[in-house]
Order: structure tokens, then sequence, then C-alpha cells
């Protein structure tokens, strides 16, 4: 019998395979886990009036923004990607694009200048088709981020660089079924 934490990595993913109930816990620590990093990067946005990783056992994100707060939206975004990295890199130019005339669509919305209707109209609509592009590359993001935490490679990586080193009370035999020893010994499979 081995530790888990002398396991490597293929070790650990043939422990996934084998172990509903232990693979049901990582998961669900998993989940706590990147459901909470969401929380933190959404809670960032004060541009974001409404989201959620809801759909009833499916998750799709779904995020709100008033078009009226588009402008610092994209500011906003560029600040969070610049902290996690969250845009693609043809995305991040289009932010980049964005928030470079963030502050002259700002002040043309807010009238400090003066422009032609039509040109405001064909200012807004490039913004607005833009931002929401960048509002759905966010969605995207997240749903990218929870559909990773039920793969099992993503599991196995989560035993390997950070589990097993807490729980060392957890061994494995040779067919790769877990147990962990207390007063009592309780099987994993």
């Amino acid at each position: 019998m081995k530790r888990l934490n002398e396991l490597d990595y293929d070790e650990c993913v043939k422990v996934i395979e084998n172990n509903g109930k232990l693979e049901s816990e990582i998961y669900d620590l998993v989940c706590e886990s990147e459901f909470f990093f969401i929380r933190e990067m959404m809670n960032k946005f004060t541009t974001v009036y409404n989201w959620n990783c809801d759909g009833g056992g499916i998750y799709t994100a779904n995020v709100k923004v008033h078009e009226s707060y588009y402008p610092e939206f994209v500011r906003e975004l560029v600040e969070l990607d610049d902290e996690y990295g969250i845009l693609t890199e043809d995305d991040r130019k289009t932010a980049d694009r964005l928030y470079s005339k963030h502050e002259f669509y700002d002040d043309c919305m807010t009238g400090y200048v003066d422009i032609s209707e039509q040109r405001f109209r064909n200012l807004e609509k490039w913004f607005d088709g833009h931002t929401e592009h960048l509002i759905k590359a966010l969605e995207n993001y997240i749903d990218a981020v929870i559909d990773g935490i039920s793969t099992t490679d993503y599991l196995a990586d989560f035993i390997y660089n950070i589990f097993a080193d807490d729980h060392p009370e957890i061994y494995v035999d040779k067919t790769y079924t877990a147990y962990q020893y207390h007063e009592y010994v309780e099987c994993f499979a």
C-alpha cells in the first residue's frame, strides 16, 4: 500500500477512476474552490448588476450589464484580465481598443462631447456590439472554468497538487482502491 501523497499523476487518475466516493468528495471540494474564485472575480465588477451560474445541474454563466455601464464594464474587464488573464488574445485586443475609446464614448453619451447624432449612433453600435461580445467572452470563461471541474484530469491534478499532501491518512492498494485510516478504516470505492 502507498500513501496518496506518494502517487504520481497517472496513478492519481486511476484513483479517481476507481473510487466513486472519493471522486465525489474531491469534486465537491473543487466546486467550492472554483465557485469561490468565480464569486471573488465577479465581485470586482461594480457594473455587473446580475450574474449567476445556474442551470439545474448544468451550469451556464449569465452576466448582465446595463448598457449605460458598458464603458465602465470594459475598464473593469481590462483590469480583471490584467489580474487573472481571463481573455483570449483576440478578446484582449478588442478590450484594449474599446478601453482606449471608452472615455470618448462616455463623454459622447453624457453630452460633454458634441458629435452628430449619426456618428454617435455608429459609435454606440460599434461599442455596444463589441462590449456584448466581451460579456459573452466573460461568460465563456466562467463556463470553461466550471466545465473543467468535472474532468478526471482536473480532479486528478487537484489530488496530485493539493489534496494528497493534506491527507496522509489515505492509502491506496494495488488496484488503486483508496482507504482512509481513522479509528476505523473507510473505503472510498
